[in-house]
């Protein structure tokens, strides 16, 4: 059987259809040009923009519909809980600042999130030896947001951990942060257990890079300990790896990628440039 082409994705797999970010855009009525599209994938684009002021990152979350089912309340609300972490989080170091409300020709996107640029590269792709007290400012970092009762809940990828030019590190992307009020039911006994499990994981994943990047660093008994996966997780990846795999062979068949793997499409996320997913 002859091999099909590799094309683009549809606009069903796009989060803004056939649309792109657009070209200019306003923050705190300044005005930015697009220098590029980090990616552009079934839940967001997201684009690099200059102005007078320096540079941002813009997300511009999910419009199309899926199968006629209305998508637009969707990127709404994921951009107003990234614009609402970027704020609360203004305070704490090593994390992007809220860069304000986004609008196209005076017409405000609530669909769309916005931070300072952070100049570096992903932590997936830093090619040289971490600095030794990398990992445990990350630490300080993650215990710092654990005390606000937030669980970061996507420390597992590489690509949202940067490393900025001076070899600091940087936590972005804060979307899918879970976040307990000190009102019931957020201070309710299962609601408090679920909590401590997602902030156990955070750990876990962290601990995973520190271990796979810097182990000279470790003791043994924490190379030990690293190594023990959380029950919770072992349920979890019951269900995640036959959905995620079945993903991949979905967007294989459809031509989109070559192997299933992100590095094999044609638009290929920033994040994941130079590096096997």
């Amino acid at each position: 059987m002859m091999n099909k082409a590799l094309r683009p994705r549809t606009k069903l797999f796009r989060a803004l259809g056939l649309e792109d970010p657009p070209q200019t855009l306003q923050i705190a009525a300044e005005s930015y040009e697009l220098v590029k599209v980090f990616k552009h994938d079934s839940w967001a684009a997201t684009a690099l923009y200059e102005g007078a002021k320096g540079l941002v990152v813009c997300k511009f979350n999910r419009q199309q519909a899926i199968f006629g089912l209305p998508m637009r309340w969707l990127g709404k609300a994921l951009a107003q809980r990234e614009n609402r972490f970027l704020q609360l989080f203004a305070q704490v170091p090593h994390l992007p600042k809220f860069s304000g409300a986004v609008s196209v020709a005076g017409k405000i996107l609530p669909h769309v999130s916005a931070h300072d640029y952070i100049e570096g590269v992903p932590l997936r792709q830093y090619s040289q030896k971490v600095k030794d007290d990398f990992f445990p400012k990350l630490q300080q970092i993650l215990q710092i947001i654990h005390s606000q009762n937030i669980s970061y809940m996507d420390l597992n990828k590489q690509e949202n951990i940067l490393v900025d030019l001076q070899g600091e590190p940087y936590l972005i992307d804060f979307q899918i942060c879970f976040h307990l009020k000190n009102s019931w039911p957020g201070n309710s006994a299962p609601m408090r257990g679920l909590l401590k499990l997602l902030q156990e994981s955070d750990r876990f994943h962290l601990m995973k890079h520190y271990v796979k990047l810097r182990p000279d660093l470790l003791t043994p008994e924490e190379l030990q300990k690293a190594q023990q996966r959380p029950w919770f997780l072992k349920v979890y990846r019951c269900i995640q790896i036959p959905l995620r795999t079945a993903r991949r062979k979905l967007l294989t068949l459809l031509g989109f990628r070559k192997s299933g793997k992100v590095t094999s499409e044609v638009f290929v996320e920033e994040g994941f440039r130079g590096k096997e997913e």
